[in-house]
């Protein structure tokens, strides 16, 4: 009996992760890519065929940010600025495996492999972490690998970002990838100093290319956790110097690297732009402030946390010396603790806010939670045990909590998983693929996801969401005008659709505004949020309808 249960321990834990896995991973060929995705893939092609990310393609303008083409493009290269450029150099490889793909469901699964597959690697790095932080009292490393699982599939919104053609499951890994190298540093010492310099350092260079927002987030809060051992340090001032120097080297070296990189991209004169043309100082703050609070307390685990949080300290100004194993695993939470809350502060004063920014933390969370309750555990075995079990109820209260709110989402996940969605895009793409014998010559007239219908089937696409050139776009005769339900350039259709004839097509499917995207929280800057079913029409808005040019 006492050898049967470990093997049913590590079954469960490999049945749950298995489980986490196969909602990562499954139907990764449908939906088709949507608007964020497909421009993520077109740069990705662009990469292949010139080394940068290209504004204009042919006779496309691949041009996704709310920027002027003055601060959004480089006119020497051509190349575009508006967004780093890592998620678009990790793209190419995929682009040019899914480009062999028979047909568009493989060419979107292979597309969507290496980010998946990137994202969950990030998600066992950070879970490597917290079970080498472990406590020992608690128990065997397994059961941090079952809790840290069972949050992973309660979390319907890490599991849907981390199937993205986005930055998002590639900033995980770099997460992980840094927080393993700070372990073994810090906690295990078994990483030379100059060893983890040179290692880490390009870790957080990378993250800088994939998303600066979180390579601030982490910068500062590894300078405070940093300058707080120096203050508490009682060595000589030149010695805690000294060390503090050793230990911000990797932080300084990618600091440096980035900012060539900053100035390239014109980093300041944009956020400039962007704070003029989006932000209310105060009140954009605190709204963004309070949405990103909702959405780690509704769809992450920051209430569990907060609250394992407070009972360990309160634990710990009695504890005294009685627990040294825990100092490491406690410091790691905090140090948690600390970058989320850095994290949510740099990204709710970013002028367009997205719940998605937040998603890296996700994991991070989940880890340190366990981690948590594992600490709880140990210290009933010292002279706290009754203010350790009363932190551990109150604990388990605020996980019941966050697992009792996700009911919704875990039962439509489910439901995604047994009937595939099918959106917009699903429809008139293939539509018009096999109708066309050379889609590739249709010049698309459309207001929203213009990169999938460039990416999938090569044509020209005019106008799209943000219009960089509507004069030019306007001097053309669409081939197929696809009016989506924005009412950014609607006119501007409209006028298109006077210069011709064009009949009518419809399809069984809801004109939604996306064709679907990974949000959960309505707290965005779009409002969109994921669809677990295929719009109908009717009961989710009016059929899509698109507009054929008849020739004359």
């Amino acid at each position: 009996m006492r050898a049967a249960r470990p093997r049913a321990l590590y079954a469960l834990v490999f049945a749950v992760h298995a489980a986490f896995a196969a909602s990562v991973f499954a139907r990764l060929g449908a939906p088709l890519l949507w608007e964020d995705e497909a421009e993520t893939a077109i740069h990705g092609r662009s990469v292949l065929e010139y080394g940068v990310p290209k504004v204009h393609v042919g006779r496309n303008i691949v041009y996704g940010a709310p920027l002027p083409l003055s601060l959004g493009a480089d006119e020497k290269l051509d190349a575009y600025l508006g967004s780093p450029w890592g998620q678009y150099l990790f793209a190419a490889p995929a682009v040019a495996w899914s480009d062999g793909g028979r047909d568009l469901a493989a060419r979107t699964w292979r597309m969507r492999v290496p980010f998946a597959l990137a994202g969950w690697l990030g998600v066992l790095l950070v879970g490597a972490v917290g079970a080498s932080l472990w406590p020992a009292a608690a128990g065997s490393r397994a059961v941090f690998w079952l809790g840290f699982g069972v949050c992973l599939l309660l979390s319907v919104s890490l599991q849907l970002h981390l199937r993205e053609v986005r930055y998002y499951p590639l900033v995980v890994l770099a997460l992980g990838a840094a927080a393993r190298l700070e372990l073994r540093h810090h906690a295990r010492g078994d990483l030379p100093q100059l060893r983890h310099a040179l290692l880490l350092a390009p870790v957080l260079f990378v993250l800088f290319n994939l998303f600066y927002p979180a390579f601030t987030a982490v910068v500062v809060a590894a300078a405070a956790a940093l300058a707080l051992a120096a203050a508490r340090d009682r060595a000589p001032l030149r010695d805690r110097a000294i060390v503090l120097a050793r230990s911000a080297a990797p932080y300084a070296l990618a600091c440096a690297a980035a900012l060539p990189i900053a100035v390239l991209f014109g980093l300041p004169a944009q956020s400039r732009h962007f704070f003029a043309t989006f932000d209310s100082p105060l009140s954009a703050f605190s709204h963004q402030l309070a949405s990103g609070a909702l959405y780690l307390l509704r769809y992450e685990f920051a209430a569990p946390v907060l609250v394992g949080a407070a009972a360990l300290a309160l634990a710990r100004r009695r504890v005294g010396p009685d627990a040294p194993e825990l100092c490491a695993a406690l410091t790691a939470c905090d140090l948690v603790v600390a970058l989320a809350a850095i994290w949510w502060m740099t990204i709710a004063r970013t002028p367009l806010f997205f719940s998605r920014y937040l998603i890296p933390l996700s994991p991070l969370l989940s880890a340190a939670g366990v981690v948590q309750l594992g600490c709880l555990v140990a210290l009933r075995r010292t002279r706290v045990s009754r203010m350790a079990t009363a932190g551990l109820a109150a604990v388990a209260v605020a996980w019941a909590a966050c697992a009792a709110v996700r009911a919704p989402e875990l039962s439509g996940r489910w439901q995604e998983l047994r009937e595939p969605y099918r959106g917009p895009l699903d429809h008139v793409i293939p539509y018009l693929a096999g109708r066309h014998p050379s889609p590739a010559d249709l010049v698309i007239a459309t207001n929203y996801e213009d990169f999938s219908y460039m990416f999938y089937l090569g044509s020209t696409v005019v106008l799209g969401y943000y219009a960089p050139d509507r004069e030019r776009d306007l001097a053309f005769v669409p081939d197929v005008i696809i009016p989506r339900p924005w009412p950014v350039n609607l006119r501007a259709l409209q006028h298109l659709a006077n210069q011709g004839t064009y009949a009518m097509q419809a399809f069984p499917v809801a004109n939604v505004r996306a064709n679907n995207l990974p949000e959960l929280s309505t707290r965005n800057q779009s409002g969109l949020v994921h669809r677990f079913r295929s719009p109908e029409p009717g009961r989710d808005g009016a059929p899509l309808l698109i507009g054929e040019r008849l020739q004359p």
